[in-house]
């Protein structure tokens, strides 16, 4: 019996794995190509970076629902589909962002299939506790307007600014329930580092919210317009050993999202094989 029990476990775990990948939303043929073709290798995706964001005056501007609905169609089948959204640095200082969020949740609630939001926000002053606390405001009203509509907001984390490990503890106590990761674990330049910093995120983040970023790397991998530096000698035995660690998800960025990347995808083979290899 004990024995079963384990194996159940085992399978649990396994299913629980998610690859998400940042795309550039409006590339809607190449995504559904995506999706057919290396379903292997994700589960969910990051729609980027077009939907909308409150701006400094507090006020939502994005795209309609006819448009974010086309642009969610190739993703209808995976197990998570997120739209990434913004919000200016000032409208956080003000505090002034509520109608800004009752708009993103309303048109949220108008898009069936879609699990929530990713805020990317990357300030790059005001390195204090206070900005940290004034954004975790933000995320708060934004998390509860979202569960609404049984929804959910993520954000992404850095080691670097206020997306750093000191200031966690403001967003979790905000409802964040994704945790997704820029650097340092996007590039190949400091494995050693990109270890070190899975780690402290596994002990200090809530279990099962973390997930850790990828750059990735094209079959012609100079061509790229971002270079992340993995390589088929150093990217499996990373992704084997976050496996190993309970990584439960991955998160890919796309090094060509700025670009019109073509038909057949142009990630390279070895890239594909390691987010395979982790879900299974």
């Amino acid at each position: 019996m004990s024995f079963l029990i384990a194996c159940l476990l085992s399978l649990r775990t396994a299913s629980a794995r998610g690859v998400n990948w940042y795309v550039s939303e409006g590339q809607v043929a190449n995504n559904a190509a995506l999706v057919h073709s290396h379903g292997a290798s994700l589960t969910g995706a990051y729609l980027c970076c077009g939907f909308g964001h409150v701006g400094a005056d507090g006020a939502w501007t994005g795209i309609n629902r006819t448009t974010a609905l086309s642009q969610m169609a190739p993703f209808s089948n995976l197990s998570s589909l997120w739209y990434v959204v913004g919000v200016h640095n000032e409208s956080i200082a003000a505090a002034n962002w509520a109608p800004g969020v009752a708009a993103a949740a309303a048109l949220a609630a108008q898009l069936p299939g879609l699990t929530g939001f990713i805020v990317d926000y990357e300030p790059i002053t005001n390195y204090t506790d206070a900005h940290a606390a004034a954004y975790a405001d933000f995320l708060r009203a934004l998390c509860a307007a979202l569960g609404v509509s049984a929804m959910h907001c993520g954000m992404d984390i850095a080691d670097w600014t206020i997306l750093g490990p000191h200031y966690w503890p403001h967003y979790v106590d905000a409802g964040v329930r994704r945790f997704t990761s820029m650097t340092p674990t996007y590039d190949a330049t400091n494995v050693t580092n990109d270890r070190a910093f899975v780690q402290q995120a596994l002990a200090l983040l809530p279990p099962g919210s973390f997930e850790a970023g990828l750059g990735s790397v094209l079959t012609d991998a100079p061509s790229c317009p971002m270079q992340f530096g993995w390589s088929a000698s150093t990217l499996p035995p990373f992704v084997a050993w976050m496996k190993s660690e309970d990584v439960g998800s991955l998160a890919v960025w796309r090094c060509d999202i700025d670009k019109a990347y073509p038909q057949p995808d142009p990630t390279a083979p070895f890239f594909m094989d390691a987010l395979a290899a982790f879900l299974r």
